[in-house]
């Protein structure tokens, strides 16, 4: 039976979405997610509890009001204490957890509603508690995002359209939109969705004390970060002995100062011997570079037992017993992975088999050449099953045995 998606009742088909919205304008989706599915996300409790941990990313937004009558807001950051949540004040507050999914995984499920994001592309479900009148006030994302109503209602206000004319608040703690003409406005209620594309301005407001949004939101490097991590890696890979020098005409007398039009002429031609973007090199490097970007598994190191979950599901179990096949094996809820295959760029090269099937499998920036059978499992089912690990070549067991000794895999 298939899975049911963002679309399966909402009578909105995935084709004319890709086709006529992704990265374009803003979508209202009415019933994408089920009442039943909706019942095991985090709702106010939990979002408290996982704020009070202090290797979680949270932050309250209290709405005041100005001098001059219009809302104002300040922000905290966490980790709280059990002590602040009866202090609040009695304004409009909301609280913000980030990467819920990766301390409490067994949310991640969410995502399969989201079949045609690439797991690579998605960055984490950050989720907001909100009491009556509650807001992070009008502003942009950088990258596109699905904003999901789990409980109680919330007011969108928002744009059609990009606005490249956009200024910000002067002074503030949050970078919010000096103007805000919207020109759309929806409510939102438990399983409704609305998409927006990056640098689409927005503005929410909850009209209840119940009220419980999700945002599953996108990885979108900056071209400034494509391109300086591009060619960061590519010249740690220069040996220190390739040095520029300008070329030298004996006949020709050149002021000591000059930088002539020869000079940039060979400087162009060391520059372009770098610039030539083989697609397999370009390939490996954003695999590395896409699972490191934005990466908590540096700060973390393997995650510890998630709040909320049994520690019993991911108790330590020997090596030896994962790799015979007693137990299946899964991805740290922090671990990034994506692979690429390698036949086709197999043809006339050494150390490559056209007539086998590899991959690159990339883990938290690191790549490892494997079996597309074990790339897939990983990255795409996210779970090697008991009967796939005794399948699996000595080759693949190295690369698998480097992945739980780094804690990237874990016992299920």
């Amino acid at each position: 039976m298939n899975k049911p998606d963002i679309f399966s009742q909402s009578g909105f088909s995935r084709e004319q979405f890709l086709r006529e919205y992704w990265q374009k304008k803003p979508l209202v989706l009415r019933r994408a997610v089920r009442q039943s599915d909706l019942a095991y996300l985090p709702g106010k409790r939990d979002l408290l509890k996982l704020a009070e941990n202090e290797a979680v990313q949270s932050r309250i937004v209290l709405t005041e009001t100005t001098p001059e009558g219009t809302p104002g807001y300040h922000v905290e950051y966490g980790p709280f204490e059990a002590e602040d949540w009866p202090n609040l004040p009695e304004t409009p507050w909301t609280i913000l957890v980030s990467d819920v999914e990766k301390w409490l995984p067994s949310h991640r499920r969410l995502l399969d509603y989201f079949p045609f994001i690439r797991r690579w592309q998605f960055d984490d479900l950050m989720f907001s508690y909100a009491s009556e009148g509650g807001s992070v006030g009008a502003h942009t994302d950088h990258y596109d995002v699905f904003l999901l109503q789990v409980s109680g209602r919330r007011q969108w206000h928002f744009n059609q359209q990009p606005d490249p004319e956009a200024t910000w608040l002067p002074d503030t703690e949050l970078k919010l939109l000096q103007r805000f003409n919207p020109d759309h406005s929806v409510v939102l209620e438990a399983g409704d969705l609305l998409y927006l594309p990056a640098e689409v301005a927005h503005h929410g407001l909850a009209l209840d004390d119940e009220c419980v949004t999700c945002s599953v939101g996108l990885r979108a490097p900056a071209e400034s970060e494509l391109l300086s991590g591009y060619f960061e890696d590519r010249a740690a890979s220069l040996p220190d002995e390739a040095r520029f020098s300008p070329p030298v005409e004996p006949t020709q007398f050149t002021p000591a100062g000059e930088i002539t039009p020869a000079d940039v002429a060979r400087l162009r031609q060391t520059l372009e011997q770098h610039l030539s973007l083989d697609d397999a090199r370009l390939a490996s490097w954003f695999g590395r570079f896409i699972t490191g970007y934005r990466n908590l598994f540096y700060e973390i190191q393997a995650s510890e037992p998630s709040a909320g979950e049994s520690s019993t599901e991911t108790a330590p179990q020997p090596f030896s017993a994962a790799l015979n096949g007693e137990t299946a094996l899964i991805p740290d809820p922090f671990a990034r992975l994506a692979w690429r295959k390698l036949a086709e760029e197999a043809g006339g090269k050494p150390g490559i088999d056209p007539d086998t099937d590899e991959a690159e499998l990339y883990v938290n920036g690191q790549a490892h050449r494997c079996s597309t059978a074990l790339a897939t499992a990983l990255a795409d089912q996210q779970r090697l099953g008991p009967g796939q690990i005794t399948a699996l070549t000595d080759s693949d067991r190295a690369v698998l045995r480097q992945l739980l000794e780094s804690g990237e895999i874990r016992p299920k």
